[in-house]
């Protein structure tokens, strides 16, 4: 993955965050994740969701997984019908069933191939950098795509959806997130120790106030229509966390 250019975190004058609006995030998202935690009844492996072995997947199975993603990221999961999916891939229903029998086989598909994708992507950005600003910045940059693209987060869009979801994709959307809150705090852990991330930083709190911060841009960004707010708002977010310090030129 290529490391962000300087414009996802252009040089600005430091900006004030809403502490109000990401605490407000970090209660949506994050106490909800923590809901369905305390809910589920039995360990869970991501092997389950989908069932996604190589050799099953076929080039149909993908266009429906890929055609499917799009429309619940811009429309939300019970925003769309297997009517829907037929008409976008150009496939009959029957066979939509024959590889998705229920909805919920299908959402599970899509949490899968979801997670597999940022599982690379975030150990691609551990490997390219130490610095825990770079990591940070390449984070946001995967967010910034999807508001480039005028979509959700997969997860993010169907956590909003959890009172009607299965319990199966409850819990596969609130362990996505527990992975990344344990990859933040150990991106910024690091960055303590090598003093790219200023001290004083508490690393568990803050990874929920970066991850629900995300996840508001994008959702306000797709709101207003207006794409560069994310950029302004993830450059305020990196420079509350910069240790100037070590690096007084980027004051």
């Amino acid at each position: 993955m290529e490391r962000p250019s300087a414009a996802v975190f252009p040089v600005l004058p430091r900006l004030r965050m809403s502490v109000a609006f990401f605490a407000l995030c970090d209660y949506l998202l994050v106490g909800r994740i923590n809901s369905v935690k305390q809910t589920a009844g039995r360990a869970w492996d991501y092997r389950t969701l989908g069932r996604l072995g190589q050799k099953e997947v076929t080039a149909t199975r993908r266009r429906l997984i890929a055609e499917a993603e799009v429309l619940v990221r811009t429309r939300g999961f019970a925003g769309f019908s297997y009517a829907d999916l037929a008409k976008a891939v150009g496939l009959s229903k029957a066979t939509i069933h024959h590889h998705f029998p229920a909805k919920e086989d299908l959402g599970a598909a899509l949490i899968a191939n979801y997670k597999e994708r940022y599982d690379a992507a975030l150990d691609a950005i551990w490997k390219k950098s130490t610095s825990g600003i770079a990591r940070i910045e390449a984070y946001a940059k995967l967010y910034l795509d999807g508001v480039r693209q005028d979509q959700g987060c997969l997860c993010g869009v169907m956590a909003s959806e959890r009172d009607i979801l299965p319990q199966r994709l409850r819990y596969g959307i609130a362990r996505f997130f527990e992975e990344h809150l344990v990859w933040l705090q150990r991106v910024l852990e690091a960055g303590i120790e090598n003093g790219t991330i200023r001290p004083g930083v508490d690393p568990a709190p803050q990874a929920k106030l970066v991850l629900s911060a995300l996840e508001g841009m994008i959702m306000l960004g797709r709101l207003f229509g207006d794409k560069s707010s994310f950029d302004t708002s993830a450059d305020a977010l990196g420079k509350s966390l910069l240790n100037y310090a070590a690096d007084p030129f980027e004051r």
